[in-house]
């Protein structure tokens, strides 16, 4: 497995393969997607400016920060807005540590890393993604059933469902 090609990177990297999917190809960017990328590495890492791009990453570096908020079986997030996954936390910053202001290169670092991919590694990680997003694709549509246009256009009677208890 190459650099960024952790399932959990290349499952959410899909996401956005998929988002993009109904986009006339006319329209869509031939740029590749570095900044989908760069989320899709956020979404599911725990990279801190203490640790560095550049060392080999495991499936569990990549996977921490999805990973950690269920290592006991029940979801637990940090609160707001440590544990956002926001601007605020993911984008450049400072703060102020040992009472000096410290500049936090908490995405800059990032696309550094992420510019130095080369042609063929792109090619790898994008292959992966769309074949994921392709799979995804499918066993959606394995699981919905074909909608009819008759069922669409139907004003019969139906009954609304509610599990509200006390109205």
């Amino acid at each position: 497995m190459g650099i960024f090609q952790a399932k959990l990177i290349i499952a959410t990297l899909a996401t956005h393969f998929t988002a993009i999917s109904p986009l006339p190809k006319s329209i869509r960017s031939t740029s590749r997607p570095t900044a989908a990328l760069i989320l899709a590495i956020q979404a599911v890492s725990a990279f801190t400016p203490e640790s560095s791009l550049l060392k080999p990453m495991t499936i569990d570096s990549q996977a921490r920060r999805a990973l950690q908020q269920s290592t006991t079986g029940i979801k637990e997030v940090l609160p707001h807005p440590l544990g956002d996954f926001s601007k605020q936390n993911w984008e450049d910053h400072y703060e102020i540590h040992a009472g000096k202001r410290v500049l936090v290169k908490a995405t800059s670092e990032l696309q550094k890393v992420v510019k130095k991919v080369s042609e063929p590694q792109w090619e790898k990680i994008t292959a992966a993604a769309q074949e994921e997003a392709k799979n995804k694709r499918e066993v959606r549509a394995a699981i919905l059933p074909p909608e009819t246009s008759e069922e669409l256009e139907s004003d019969g009677d139906f009954e609304l469902q509610d599990d509200d208890k006390d109205i």
